[in-house]
């Protein structure tokens, strides 16, 4: 009675419980449900028992020796314990139970219909004590009712959850009897129906839901379908009540008696405006995809496992003088000579191998023409991830292929023009050199030959600065349309153009950081040469200043002691200081470069030195260093004109002093000059 009027699973197993402990004014009732994991025994009704024993056994362990009730849960079968003081399936609770007078126990495991565990029913009591046959009887009738019970309040609640799902759900479910007649909708079928979710459905018919050749469908293919198979699919829609329809994906359920008769349907719509609406916007970007490609410049193409066309646009099939249906299901060996097909399949073969994109520069005979394209490969794949093949898209780089070419004859001769005059300076300053040397040979030829290095000195100043000046104006040219050529055709070259165009822009830059270097070197020595008192911490610090994005990317380390004031030209003094900490930040070693810059005073003259400790170079060479052009690197090692130190040498000597280097290879170098007091 209680089960028919939907009272709680806890009254009706207490009701049960003081029904079955009316037998005896000793018996003490427990029933202990089974838990979610299946694995613990949790309180469910015990009102005769302590509140704390109950608390305390809520959530014990299935398993043997865990009292009566974890091993009869464990072992599937009653376990009877006549005495708990003794019996060695209580050894871990039996002080425990001692404690609240608990002497023996009898359980028996709760069980469904379909032999699944449910839990425990035990009857305890306060002394020593053997189960009758009437007890025995009594406890598995209470065990059975029990079941009973619990398994009807779960499938109960099994039922509620079901519905509660069926109800939250986006489609439209419904159940009608084999007429046809409605039983139950759930809330998405109502509401698309204008009807309330409280409304009554058993009053409407199937044919108030469909549109006539939906109703016709359902009627001649998907009931006796599902009559004769159990279930239909198929694409029917519903009638809204303002008369518009819904094309939805139906399935039908026959359900049917053990004894093989119909007892009704149901039904599950799925709604398909979306799908539908998402169909018709996939066939819109196809045709405007296929615009698209078909007004692009550059050849665009797809291709099968197999090398034949699967698409190609206008442009690509003008190139055959062909329509592009034309060339659908044709191969490469169909439109390009044998030797161009088998260099283009044998790209394709290593795109579809490797599932990556690659570019290729690839050389075809079009229409009596040897044409370059820059062809850029990727496979396509299916929603599984495998490939069905490759899309192609060729540009033609003929045109540009010509610019590459003149420019790198251009570019050719302009380094061979630079090489002749670098030369011819270097070779001025060496015969310099040598005359300095004889001058001092001859202290009565000393005046002419000052004279005659003056004036030598003069020519060479004057001619590298008309030689750089008339450099930069080409040079500059030939770097911005560089640039301009990059910047266009950037992404659609392959690695050998850009190559090229970078080998053009990298001599560019070379050759005007050298025109710019020998334009400082020429300006340091023209005019007279104003000084001033010059703080030269004041000084370091603007340079450093100036440097730190090359200190802060080599993460160097630049200590400073004691710098003194003197008379010089201050932007002089700051070249000086930053062309010796550049090069100090330049050749430094594994290591960040750790800079150390001090002056003291010796013999009227400030002595300022730069300490690194990065390569080094061997001692031999620290006067060749000083000399114009001359490296000691190759310039894939280190970027540079050779031409910083000696400006540096220019400087020191202007201002009356001496420039000098001290180095070991591998273990730094310092730099000195001195500068005079005052």
């Amino acid at each position: 009675e209680m089960l028919a009027t939907g009272e709680s699973l806890s009254d009706i197993l207490n009701v049960l419980i003081q029904t079955i402990e009316k037998q005896s004014q000793e018996m003490l009732c427990s029933i202990l449900l089974i838990d979610a994991d299946e694995k613990h025994l949790i309180y469910s009704a015990a009102s005769s028992l302590p509140e704390s024993y109950n608390a305390c056994i809520d959530g014990i362990a299935i398993g043997l020796n865990v009292g009566s009730c974890g091993t009869a849960a464990y072992l599937g079968q009653p376990v009877i314990v006549a005495d708990i003081a003794i019996d060695p399936r209580w050894v871990d609770l039996r002080d425990f139970a001692l404690s609240y007078g608990l002497r023996a126990c009898w359980s028996h495991p709760l069980f469904s219909s379909q032999g699944r565990l449910l839990g425990t029913f035990a009857m305890y009591y306060r002394e020593p004590r053997r189960p009758s046959l009437k007890d025995l009887q009594l406890i598995e009738t209470a065990a059975h009712i029990a079941g009973i019970a619990i398994e009807h309040k779960q499938v109960e609640q099994e039922r509620t959850r079901l519905v509660a799902i069926l109800e939250a759900s986006i489609d439209y479910i419904g159940t009608a009897d084999p007429q046809g007649n409605s039983l139950w909708n759930n809330a998405q079928m109502k509401k698309v129906l204008g009807l309330n979710s409280t409304a009554n459905v058993t009053q409407q018919s199937m044919s108030d839901y469909h549109p006539p050749w939906a109703l016709d469908i359902i009627q001649n293919q998907g009931l006796p379908t599902a009559i004769r198979e159990g279930i239909w699919e198929g694409e029917t829609a519903l009638l809204q009540t303002d008369g518009r329809e819904i094309p939805v994906s139906q399935t039908i359920i026959a359900h049917k008696s053990l004894d093989g008769s119909l007892e009704y349907f149901s039904t599950i719509m799925h709604d398909l405006s979306n799908r539908k609406q998402a169909l018709a916007a996939l066939q819109e970007s196809y045709n405007l995809l296929q615009s698209v490609i078909n007004a692009a410049s550059d050849a665009i193409f797809i291709k099968n496992l197999e090398g034949r066309y699967q698409l190609i646009n206008v442009p690509g099939a003008s190139l055959f003088n062909k329509q592009p249906w034309e060339i659908l299901g044709q191969d490469d060996t169909a439109l390009f000579p044998p030797e161009s097909a088998v260099r283009t399949q044998a790209h394709d073969q290593k795109i579809l191998a490797s599932g990556k994109s690659e570019t290729f520069e690839e050389t075809a005979l079009i229409q009596g023409e040897w044409r370059t394209y820059l062809t850029t490969k990727s496979v396509y794949r299916d929603h599984e991830g495998n490939i069905l093949g490759l899309v192609g898209l060729a540009k033609d780089i003929t045109p540009l292929k010509q610019i590459q070419a003149a420019l790198r004859q251009t570019n050719e001769e302009l380094e061979r023009r630079v090489q002749a005059r670098t030369a011819a300076l270097f070779e001025a300053n060496q015969q310099l050199q040598w005359e300095i040397t004889e001058r001092k040979q001859a202290e009565r030829k000393r005046k002419q030959a000052i004279a005659e290095l003056a004036r030598s000195n003069q020519e060479l100043e004057q001619f590298a600065y008309v030689a750089s000046h008339d450099l930069r104006e080409p040079l500059r040219k030939i770097k911005s349309y560089t640039y301009l050529l990059a910047k266009r055709y950037s992404g659609q070259l392959d690695e050998k153009a850009d190559k090229y165009m970078a080998y053009i822009t990298d001599g560019a830059v070379r050759m005007q950081g050298l025109i710019t270097d020998l334009l400082t070197y020429s300006r340091v020595g023209k005019g007279e040469l104003s000084l001033e008192p010059t703080d030269l911490e004041a000084v370091l610090n603007q340079t450093l200043t100036d440097l730190s994005r090359a200190i802060d990317e080599s993460n160097a380390f630049i200590s400073v002691g004691f710098l003194p004031t003197v008379n010089a030209n201050p932007r002089q003094i700051g070249q000086l200081f930053q062309n010796l900490i550049a090069n100090a930040l330049k050749f430094h070693s594994e290591k960040p470069p750790q800079i150390q810059i001090q002056a003291v005073l010796h013999n009227q003259f400030w002595t300022i030195s730069v300490q690194d400790n990065g390569i080094g170079m061997e001692p031999q060479n620290t006067e060749r260093i000083f000399v114009i052009f001359q490296r000691l690197h190759t310039r894939q090692e280190y970027q540079g004109t050779g031409i910083g130190l000696a400006i540096c040498k220019k400087i020191v000597e202007r201002h009356g002093g001496q420039i000098w280097v001290e180095s070991e290879l591998g273990r730094g170098t310092t730099f000195f000059f001195t500068l005079p007091v005052g």
